[in-house]
């Protein structure tokens, strides 16, 4: 190749045009001693020249040194045909351009120079720079959100697939496969391609939720996000809410559980019912805990007593012993601190009164007089006990116990104003009673006292006047000692009413058989019955007939009324005794065919001194005592007399008592 000047130069003019007619470019031309014969277009001062000025210099000339040794292979590969590209950066990459060196050949393919074309690329690359930044901080934020991204056609196929968080539908997603293919219920598979066609028609669609049934038997719960690509595809955005929905359903349980106390708190301050207390108490509990089994007890005079039980048969199956002695529940009443056990098999102290149970809530129902009763709780699910439900039944054991507390302080106060009315009742009839003799002493003593003076007299008189005993003397004898005796009659009477009360006040009640108490007393009166003719008989049941009382008092009433039957029936008479079972008692009666009560003495019968003012009576000796103090024994006894009659044909009286507390 010679050496060749610009004026022959082979497309002088079209390089020309070309650094004209390029944006920040330089074209350059050189010789094979690589002196730059042509220099056209925008300055180059990342290379240290000036575009105008280097015609003339060589490559080493131009450049400074390090850049004319790097350059000058690419210019002499160029001499000899060989196209070279590069991309230079200057100014701490601030400058970038792209630089092309090749060969200028003659119209014979022949190469007569070598040409090097400068464009300045800063601006694009820093416009790529930024577009790449741009696209980073793109796909972190993509990958950053909590959606997984799919795009799908209108047939269902997924075109791409992103998953930023794994989608637990319990099958993988691949590009290429059709979400029919998922193992969803149908109704989920046509909401998603309802909700494809409303963004493909219209551009987008209203957020959907969807709830995915998991094979554990949990639910994942989707909302659906949705926004069209083209005219054919979607992009769907899936973020999993089920945290949220946990979180919403564990705030309205909570919420729930507010409003369930709140109720609670409602309905036991309109109520000091201690069972009305109980029966809220054991059913909310129920409800708020899902509990299966569970039961309500309470301290009674130190002594632990089950008041409330529910579920599968608890009240049979829970007993005293074991919900209150052993286990669990003695370690909270010994601690007096509630215990969540999330798995009893686990405690070494858990005694199984009810076997199916997997866990168990105890709460003591304390207050500030100490502690009053137990709340147990049992489920036999698993995970159905939460601390939640824990912490929510320990508020409720909190209010439970205050409203025992003042249950059993108001039950206790009426107890005690009932006991105080008892009290005043047993006072005014002791006041009665006392009146009573008073009146006896002045009246119906004064009458036997006045006669037996009398007679004395009498007798004194005829002895001193030297009088034999004759018939009447004899007769003075006997009238003083019928009034001695009606005189120790009354006083008798009088003993035995103050006798009556002190046995039931000092006696401890006994369980007694009251078919035995009869039978006993019936034998003792048999005699009596025989002496005036009359026929005794029995009617008693194989039952015992067990009743609570003091015996010795309850038989005094027995004998009362049977002895009133043989004294008021005429000889030859039929007397007979029963005992039967009544409800939740007994009932013992005495029938005669005697005198009968006429209905004007009917109201007076069981009053102190009343006595049947028949003519046909008159002559029985009686003080009218003996049905008063049947009717203060039977009602000491928590039982209730009755009677009929029918004047001149007979009279029934008994009472009622009710059964044994204890067998």
């Amino acid at each position: 190749m010679s050496t060749s000047t610009q004026s022959d130069l082979p497309g002088l003019t079209a390089y020309r045009a070309l650094a004209r007619s390029l944006p920040d470019t330089a074209v350059l031309m050189f010789d094979d001693s690589l002196r730059f014969l042509l220099a056209e277009g925008r300055d180059l001062p990342a290379f240290g020249f000036n575009t105008a000025r280097i015609v003339g210099y060589t490559l080493g000339e131009a450049l400074n040194s390090d850049l004319a040794r790097r350059y000058e292979s690419h210019f002499q590969a160029a001499l000899h045909g060989q196209q070279t590209t590069l991309e230079e950066s200057f100014n701490d990459g601030r400058s970038v351009y792209s630089i092309q060196i090749g060969p200028a050949r003659d119209t014979d393919q022949s190469v007569v120079a070598g040409v090097m074309v400068c464009r300045n690329i800063s601006a694009q690359r820093t416009a790529e720079r930024k577009l790449r930044e741009s696209e980073a901080r793109n796909r972190a934020l993509i990958t950053a959100m909590p959606d997984t991204i799919l795009v799908i056609n209108q047939d269902g196929l997924l075109v791409d697939y992103i998953p930023n968080q794994v989608i637990d539908i319990g099958a993988m997603m691949v590009p290429g496969m059709n979400i029919r293919d998922l193992p969803a219920p149908e109704s989920l598979v046509r909401m998603v391609f309802d909700v494809i066609g409303r963004t493909l028609r219209y551009g987008t669609a209203p957020p959907a939720d969807m709830a995915w049934p998991l094979p554990n038997g949990t639910t994942a719960y989707y909302e659906l996000r949705c926004v069209a690509l083209t005219d054919r595809q979607v992009m769907l955005l899936v973020r999993n809410i089920t945290t949220l929905r946990r979180a919403e359903a564990a705030l309205r349980a909570r919420l729930d559980d507010l409003s369930a106390l709140r109720v609670l708190e409602a309905q036991l301050s309109d109520s000091i019912d201690y069972d009305r207390v109980l029966d809220v108490g054991i059913e909310i509990s129920r409800q708020l805990s899902g509990a299966s089994a569970g039961f309500i007890a309470v301290q009674q005079g130190g002594d632990a007593r089950l008041m409330r039980t529910f579920g599968r048969e608890a009240a049979s199956r829970f007993s005293v012993f074991e919900a209150m002695v052993q286990g669990i529940c003695a370690r909270v009443l010994r601690n007096q601190e509630a215990e969540f056990i999330p798995n009893v098999s686990a405690d070494p102290d858990y005694v199984a009164a009810v076997p199916e149970t997997v866990a168990q809530i105890t709460i003591p129902l304390i207050t500030h007089r100490g502690l009053v009763g137990l709340l147990s709780l049992e489920s036999d699910r698993p995970n159905q006990f939460t601390e939640t439900v824990f912490d929510v039944l320990c508020i409720l054991a909190g209010r439970l116990a205050v409203a025992l507390g003042n249950a059993q302080l108001h039950a206790q106060t009426v107890q005690q104003l009932e006991a105080l009315r008892d009290l005043h009742e047993r006072v005014s009839d002791l006041e009665q009673v006392k009146t009573i003799m008073l009146q006896l002493g002045a009246h119906d003593l004064g009458d036997p006292l006045m006669l037996i003076n009398n007679f004395v007299a009498y007798l004194r008189d005829d002895l001193m006047q030297g009088k034999p005993a004759g018939e009447a003397q004899f007769e003075y004898l006997h009238q003083i000692e019928a009034a001695a005796e009606r005189i120790h009659r009354i006083s008798r009477d009088i003993l035995d009413a103050e006798r009556v009360d002190l046995l039931i006040d000092t006696e401890r009640f006994e369980v007694l058989s009251l078919t035995a108490l009869v039978d006993e007393v019936i034998n003792a009166q048999r005699l009596a019955a025989e002496s005036k003719g009359h026929t005794l008989s029995a009617d008693l049941p194989q039952d015992p007939a067990t009743i609570d009382g003091v015996g010795v008092v309850l038989a005094q009433s027995v004998t009362n009324l049977i002895n009133n039957a043989i004294k008021y029936t005429p000889e030859g008479g039929a007397i007979s005794v029963c005992v039967r079972p009544d409800g939740n008692g007994y009932e013992f009666s005495v029938t005669d065919t005697g005198l009968g009560i006429p209905d004007e003495a009917k109201d007076q019968l069981f009053k102190p001194l009343a006595r049947i003012g028949s003519r046909e009576a008159r002559h029985i000796a009686g003080t009218g005592f003996g049905l008063y103090l049947v009717k203060r024994i039977v009602e000491r006894h928590g039982g209730s007399v009755f009677f009929s009659s029918v004047y001149g044909q007979g009279s029934t009286f008994g009472f009622r008592l009710p059964r044994a507390c204890t067998p």
